[in-house]
């Protein structure tokens, strides 16, 4: 790995010099896609801190890709690298086979859930969000990926998604591809079933989710773990942020993005949470509406010298939400039977369980919503 790494930062002749076998190699946990691995050692003379102007960092993220066959890593790489530039996510330094090489932040913490309940913490993810919807700018090469301006552009990613990891999972139920009998029988009792999934996503598709919601460029998976925290912040001051492991971004609904979210303050993926996600900490409404509340007042702000952009408002988004919220179980519910079959549920994650909760979920929260909610039936 560190012969890889090195290539990419040194000419040949600087290789030997370098010594990359003196540099350390540090599993990071937390990746339930990807392996991560932090490569210290490279410019002892740079600090670390981020957007130091050093073009060769002492440490870098290493990223080897999981998920395979259900992410585009061409697209993806594009769609960070652009990103990147654009100062939305952290800094590209470079793709190899299987993998790439992103910028490591020293001093920095991942959020936990109890992190995410803070209100100066809250509001600005919200505000972070908002700026993130508003202001990316999709590249030439992606517009057939990321742009809804053209006619026949891409469609919500929620769509895209669903449909076919469902497709997906239905032939690894079929052809028995679970590593194990017991993981077999598991899926096999997910309520509501595989094989009748479709008729809710339809539900959802036609009944639920308004086809005029605001769409654009989305994270997508923004759970605590994927949300980065200088370490220097205070009680009292605004927070400094940084939204990574942009993946399973993509052009989607602006509200579901929130959905998501507030659906991530339950965990589930974490080691201690053995797979078991804690509904109970979901956000109550009234945080809710505070974070969707800072949200539009900086989406607003950050629309005004857009003469082709929409206000939105606070009531239009929290209705919104509580729809996407039963389509984001699915989501990741699907995830989960998808993992199970090709990484298996004996070390780490128990995904069979987690997609499990993410379905009893769907099925609770929907009869809420059901009872909340007269634009239905």
């Amino acid at each position: 790995m560190q012969a890889i790494i090195a290539r990419s930062f040194f000419s040949s002749s600087d290789v030997t010099e370098k010594d990359p076998a003196s540099w350390t190699v540090t599993k990071i946990t937390g990746g339930n896609t990807n392996q991560l691995y932090c490569i210290s050692g490279m410019n002892k003379s740079s600090n670390g801190k981020k957007n130091n102007k050093n073009s060769i960092p002492n440490s870098v993220l290493v990223r080897i890709f999981g998920a395979e066959g259900m992410i585009d890593r061409d697209v993806e790489t594009s769609t960070y690298s652009s990103l990147a530039k654009q100062g939305l996510a952290l800094k590209y330094y470079g793709r190899f086979g299987n993998g790439r090489m992103e910028e490591m932040l020293i001093g920095w913490k991942t959020l936990t859930e109890e992190d995410m309940m803070i209100s100066q913490i809250s509001d600005e993810i919200a505000r972070q969000l908002a700026i993130l919807h508003t202001t990316y700018v999709v590249p030439d090469h992606l517009i057939d990926y990321h742009d809804t301006r053209i006619e026949g552009g891409a469609q919500p990613t929620l769509w895209t998604q669903l449909y076919p990891w469902l497709e997906r999972a239905l032939q690894d139920q079929q052809q028995q591809q679970f590593k194990n009998e017991y993981d077999t029988d598991r899926v096999s009792k997910l309520q509501p079933s595989l094989a009748t999934l479709k008729q809710e996503i339809d539900w959802l598709k036609l009944r639920i989710i308004d086809p005029n919601s605001s769409i654009g460029f989305c994270h997508n998976d923004l759970l605590a773990s994927n949300i980065m925290m200088e370490n220097t912040n205070t009680n009292g001051t605004t927070p400094t942020l940084q939204f990574i492991d942009y993946e399973y971004g993509g052009i989607n609904y602006y509200s579901y993005d929130i959905a998501n979210h507030f659906n991530e303050y339950a965990g589930g993926t974490a080691e201690e949470d053995n797979s078991t996600p804690n509904y109970e900490r979901r956000p109550s409404k009234e945080q809710q509406i505070k974070f969707i509340e800072s949200y539009v007042k900086k989406y607003n702000c950050s629309n005004e010298t857009n003469t082709n952009a929409t206000t939105v408002t606070m009531n239009d988004i929290f209705t919104e939400v509580n729809g996407f919220i039963l389509a984001n179980h699915l989501v990741w519910g699907l995830w989960g039977i998808l993992q199970a079959s090709s990484e298996g549920c004996e070390d780490g994650l128990d995904y069979i369980q987690y997609a499990k909760c993410r379905f009893d979920q769907y099925r609770s929260d929907k009869q809420k919503y059901l009872s909340t909610f007269t634009k239905l039936n």
